[in-house]
């Protein structure tokens, strides 16, 4: 095979080409130039970083006969040879697939040998993490203490699943991502020596979608070239990509703003038809509503300005339009709808849903009806009823009364004018200070408030009821932190100030017979038995 993959051609080859990892770099070439190697080094990080790439350098640096200032010349016969896999003082071993305790227990054996061209004999084990534990176990004796010409270099992208016994034995470098500007730089690089057109918003692109990994952004690079020789432009990497036009993010974040969902559901319908993945559109409109917050925030975060001038001022304007509570409200949403997207059968539903509300107005608290004059408090479960053939005759001893006079009415305060808009608004907005608390992670407190009610409004305050079944949640929630808490939240949903009061209520059923009871006793005192007749209400 004559063609080689970009990120096989372009593999650095002395320390100075390892990208953004200075730290790294520059301590190993302190102790090789000190000749001070240790036996046992462990590099780790996420993949494409260059740890592997290191490791290969560094086994050609120690092993050099003629390095210069810390690095391999590649030129002697030594490291033209290690380049080449022809010299067996260097070996790579994948243990992914060699990961037994066998595998391990060849190299103890082959330890013993001295090397054949070089000054050592490198072990360099890709991926040890996938190492069994008696593999791990078999490696402990060789590695603590390996004769002085054996140097392992271990790689791993997952730490964690690396013993304490090795990880305590081992030199430890841990390679950072790299940044959108680092791998941007490199990009560039390849592509004025392959003599390609490429414009800015291409590069960028590229590197975004590197994700700190070198070497996934060289394969899209790849890619790109195969698909159009010669040319880099921003349409054919989003097409190579699959990605979502960033005009189209742009839109769909005007229209989110602009609240039409309308034009949300037609834009979601256009990108479903034409194929492109929903969960890469929410993962993107999730990355551009983070940037739209950094430029709310006017934070010159890592990849800001290596971003074209033209789309940096877009997201600014746009930014404008919102609040930037609004916006991470809007990011923790949509991780809502990504997260409820992975369990359900039907994503596309809950993606549309979930966008369409996004886009839909607040509701608006009803207009507050006029105060009523004429209240009747008597409860409805009784009714006295008058026989027709019956004749009232007056009593001697009592005159016969008249219906009850009215209470005096005073005049409403403009608290209690607007209470009954108030508790219909407190009412509606309830179940979204529910679901805030869910989101803020309060799980035992939303737990308890979802079994309350708002009752009534009470001056300042909004009466939140329990039944007596439910008297150890109105206990717990009756802290001062808590009402306080749920107070903040009211009037994030209504912009009402109220505070929270906490009701334990009778039983239900137990009050209203206790009120029938005491109407029915009222009305024997004024009507005469023998032309009062109690009818229970079915």
């Amino acid at each position: 095979m004559s063609y080689k993959a970009l990120y096989r051609k372009w593999r650095p080859e002395v320390f100075e080409e390892v990208m953004g990892q200075a730290y790294i770099v520059q301590t190993l070439k302190n102790q090789i130039a000190a000749d001070s190697i240790s036996h046992a080094y462990l590099f780790s990080g996420i993949r494409g970083t260059g740890k592997t790439s290191t490791a290969k350098i560094f086994a050609r640096a120690i092993n050099c006969l003629d390095p210069y200032d810390g690095n391999p010349c590649n030129v002697c016969e030594v490291c033209r040879g290690i380049l080449s896999d022809q010299v067996m003082d260097v070996l790579e071993i994948d243990a992914a697939s060699n990961n037994g305790v066998d595998h391990i227990r060849e190299i103890r054996e082959s330890v013993k040998y001295p090397p054949v061209k070089g000054k050592y004999k490198v072990y360099i084990i890709d991926e040890v993490h996938m190492l069994s534990s008696g593999a791990f176990n078999a490696l402990l004796k060789t590695l603590e203490e390996p004769p002085e010409h054996v140097v392992f270099i271990l790689a791993t992208t997952e730490l964690h699943k690396i013993p304490p016994t090795v990880l305590s034995r081992c030199l430890r470098f841990n390679f950072k991502p790299l940044s959108m500007e680092e791998i941007k730089k490199r990009l560039e690089i390849i592509c004025r020596s392959l003599d390609m057109d490429c414009d800015d918003g291409a590069l960028t692109t590229v590197a975004i979608n590197g994700e700190g990994a070198l070497r996934d952004a060289l394969s899209i690079l790849d890619q790109c070239i195969a698909y159009h020789p010669g040319q880099l432009s921003y349409e054919h990497v989003i097409e190579v990509l699959g990605s979502i036009n960033e005009d189209l993010l742009f839109q769909m974040t005007d229209h989110i703003a602009h609240q039409k969902p309308l034009k949300v559901a037609e834009l979601l319908q256009q990108l479903y038809l034409e194929g492109k993945d929903m969960k890469q559109l929410l993962t993107e409109l999730m990355k551009h509503f983070r940037w739209l917050m950094m430029a709310s925030l006017k934070a010159k975060i890592e990849g800001w300005e290596a971003m074209p001038e033209a789309k940096r001022e877009k997201l600014i304007q746009q930014a404008a339009g919102f609040e930037t509570r609004d916006i991470t409200e809007m990011i923790r949403k949509m991780a809502d709808i990504e997260f409820s997207m992975k369990k359900s059968a039907q994503p596309y539903i809950l993606l549309e849903s979930g966008m369409i509300a996004l886009a839909s107005p607040m509701p608006k608290a009803a207009p507050p009806p006029a105060p009523s004059v004429q209240a009747d408090p008597s409860p409805k479960t009784a009714q006295p009823v008058q026989k027709p053939k019956a004749e009232a005759k007056p009593s001697p001893e009592k005159k016969p009364a008249a219906a009850p006079a009215p209470e005096p009415t005073h005049q409403p305060s403009p608290t209690e004018g607007n209470s009954e808009g108030l508790l219909e608004l407190v009412r509606q907005q309830w179940p979204e200070v529910l679901e805030q608390i869910r989101l803020d992670k309060k799980a035992s407190i939303q737990a308890m408030a979802r079994e309350g009610k708002i009752m009534a409004i009470e001056g300042e305050a909004a009466v939140l009821g329990f039944d007596q079944e439910h008297s150890f949640h109105c206990n717990k929630l009756d802290r001062e932190d808590i009402k306080s808490y749920l107070s903040r939240l009211l009037k994030d949903k209504t912009g009402k100030s109220l505070r929270i009061k906490l009701q334990l209520l009778e039983d239900n059923k137990q009050s209203a017979r206790q009120q029938q009871e005491q109407v029915i006793e009222k009305l024997k005192e004024v009507v005469p038995e023998n032309i009062l007749e109690i009818v229970e209400e079915e």
